[in-house]
């Protein structure tokens, strides 16, 4: 008769009648003895990884500084989301970009004999021969202003009796800048020069004059930022078109402007320097777009606008007072 905590492996060697569970006291005994071994080794071990100034278990989870306000909570518990900072984190930039706007009011009787030497100390070479020469039949001058021009450049403005107006504009990521220079009342032809010579009009009765910048920086050594530069005349009309979704009436207001992708200039500015964007030779040329977009007449005076933009590139690095 077999014992009711006996186990009958099969084995001859070993026969049927053995008590297991003798042996599992005697098994028990040998991984004592092998655990106090192997807890002797493992502190001899810690002591020797301790003098070399080592972590025992450093290779388990990537280092963490040991004063980094996002491992430790308020409980100082570390945070179970934490994954430890990288040399890569060190290296991220973080970038903010801000425009300085100013509007200069001029008179044109009074650049107009002033007006090359203005642009004498504006760069305007960055743009494409072709686009630079568009620009010009539509009414339009841009170009840049290094930071050693500057200075020149605002002593012929002055000479003219030109009026500033500064605005310090600052965008977020990916939202272009809309620079508004005020409406057109009343009725206005606008004539357009295409690329391949052909003069198309177009009539516009009471439309915003808007400047769109579209941008993206490049962070380097120097800062480089490239600005797109589109004009467009607003207009939502006032005239409603109706339509039918989902079995009820919706009014839609129609889009009456009319933005100029074909003028779209682009170029790149660096730090110190500044986007000009000018009319040319507006008082010979009344029925071009840029006289439309930067002349205004007030009591039969015309005056003309120069929009100087100025964009600024702030990193991590920057000191907090430099920044916008």
């Amino acid at each position: 008769m077999k014992r009711a905590n006996s186990v009958d492996t099969g084995n001859p060697s070993i026969g049927g009648g053995v008590d297991f569970t003798a042996s599992l006291f005697d098994n028990a005994n040998f991984m004592q003895r092998a655990v106090r071994v192997l807890r002797c080794w493992l502190a001899v071990w810690a002591l020797a990884a301790s003098a070399c100034g080592c972590s025992l278990f450093s290779w388990l989870a990537p280092a963490t500084a040991p004063n980094d306000p996002a491992a430790v909570g308020d409980d100082g518990r570390r945070s179970p989301l934490h994954r430890g900072r990288t040399a890569e984190d060190e290296n991220v930039v973080v970038v903010r970009l801000a425009f300085d706007v100013t509007r200069v009011i001029v008179g044109t009787s009074a650049l107009k004999e002033r007006r090359d030497e203005a642009w004498r100390h504006v760069d305007e070479l960055r743009l494409q021969p072709t686009l630079h020469a568009n620009l010009a039949r539509n009414g339009f001058r841009m170009g840049v202003v290094r930071a050693d021009e500057g200075d020149a450049l605002r002593g012929v403005l002055d000479s003219a009796g030109a009026r500033y107006e500064r605005m310090a504009l600052r965008v977020q990521d990916g939202v272009p800048l809309s620079i508004d220079l005020g409406s057109i009342v009343g009725s206005r032809d606008v004539f357009l020069t295409q690329s391949d010579g052909r003069l198309v009009g177009t009539s516009f009765s009471h439309v915003a004059k808007f400047i769109h910048v579209d941008y993206e920086v490049s962070v380097t050594d120097e800062p480089r930022t490239t600005l797109r530069v589109t004009p467009e005349l607003f207009k939502e009309s006032k005239h409603p078109e109706w339509s039918v979704r989902d079995g009820a009436p919706r009014y839609q207001k129609l889009y009456e402007g009319m933005r100029y992708h074909d003028l779209a200039a682009e170029l790149d500015v660096v730090e110190g320097e500044m986007l000009i964007l000018g009319a040319a030779d507006a008082d010979e040329q009344p029925w071009t777009l840029g006289n439309t977009m930067l002349v205004d007449t007030v009591d039969g005076s015309s005056w003309e606008t120069i929009l100087c933009i100025q964009p600024k590139v702030y990193r991590n690095a920057d000191t907090p007072g430099q920044r916008p």
